[in-house]
């Protein structure tokens, strides 16, 4: 099979997310397809390859080396960085001791990218109130990768297409339990429209919600004050 890979590729490092979620799948799933980079997925082989047989999808996990050379993604394949969850993980079950290895995966993404061993990360979801149970100051990946780098502004945008969506603001609440013995703070991100590559066409867009938003956007893209 002919290698369509460009010469000069990303190290993009995958975070396995909660291990008793949706994560461990959507990374099988996604290493079946083909990628311009390398991808390195940090998280317990024993689960990923327990997934990918569930799945009926073959899985080859290989030790990241991080030789000079880059490899292109090869379908099926994923180099790894072992890390193991402490207790045995079950699909739907939250495991309080399993959040201590889930924040210690992303502290190891961060210590690539850090370090330049990685171009960049891509993060399955995590359960926030699971990781409040090991770090209560735990508000999203947005917030720990933030103050990981010691950098005070930060936003978090959604890309697809021509159409670019920054959060403008938070809003922070807490949840107490019932015995009142611990505080899950959460937030919540309000989005707005602000970077277009071109003008979207509400005609296109099926959802009647999404085709008054996509009408706005327009009509701020054509402001002579909007960038």
């Amino acid at each position: 099979m002919k290698n369509s890979c460009k010469s000069a590729l990303p190290r993009i490092a995958i975070t396995l997310g909660e291990p008793a979620g949706i994560g461990p799948e959507l990374i099988v799933r996604i290493a079946q397809l083909s990628f311009n980079a390398e991808l390195t997925v940090i998280g317990d082989s024993a689960l990923l390859l327990s997934v990918a047989e569930k799945l009926k999808l073959p899985l080859v996990l290989k030790e990241q080396k991080w030789l000079k050379n880059i490899q292109c993604h090869q379908p099926s394949q994923l180099f790894l960085v072992p890390v193991e969850f402490p207790q045995p993980v079950k699909t739907g079950t939250l495991c309080s001791e399993n959040a201590v290895t889930t924040l210690n995966i992303l502290n190891i993404a961060h210590q690539l990218a850090e370090t330049g061993k990685v171009d960049g990360i891509v993060t399955a979801p995590v359960h926030k109130a699971n990781l409040n149970s090991a770090d209560a100051s735990f508000l999203g990946h947005t917030e720990y990768f933030a103050r990981a780098a010691n950098v005070s502004k930060v936003v978090m945008m959604l890309a697809s297409g021509g159409l670019r969506i920054t959060l403008a603001t938070t809003q922070s609440f807490h949840i107490y339990d019932a015995a009142h013995t611990h505080t899950h703070t959460h937030t919540h991100w309000f989005c707005i429209f602000i970077f277009l590559s071109e003008p979207p066409n509400a005609a296109k867009i099926r959802s009647g919600r999404l085709r008054l938003m996509a009408a706005l956007a327009s009509i701020l893209y054509r402001l002579p004050s909007f960038p």
